[in-house]
C-alpha cells in the first residue's frame, strides 16, 4: 500500500530505502513479478557483518526467495 507520506519524505528529502521502494512501486517502476524480502535491520549502523537479529533471519529470507522464484517460475509454464 502506497503512503503518501512516503512519497513526500522522498521528494523534500527524507531518503530512505523503503522509501524510495514505495515510491517506486507506487509510480510501476518494477513490473508485476518483482518481489523485495527485506529484513528490518536492528540497527542503521554501516559495518562488514549483519547485526544478530539480521544473521538470524538469513536462512529465512533464503528460504522465501527460492518459495517465490518457484511460484513464479511455475504461473509461468
Amino acid at each position: 500500500m502506497v503512503c503518501p507520506s512516503s512519497i513526500g519524505e522522498e521528494v523534500t528529502g527524507v531518503l530512505s530505502l523503503e522509501n524510495l521502494l514505495i515510491v517506486c512501486q507506487h509510480f510501476g517502476a518494477f513490473s508485476k513479478d518483482v518481489t523485495i524480502v527485506e529484513i528490518e535491520p536492528q540497527n542503521e549502523e554501516y559495518g562488514m557483518e549483519f547485526s544478530p537479529v539480521v544473521a538470524a533471519k538469513v536462512g529465512e529470507a533464503i528460504e522465501l526467495v527460492i518459495e517465490v522464484t518457484q511460484l513464479n517460475a511455475e504461473t509461468r509454464t
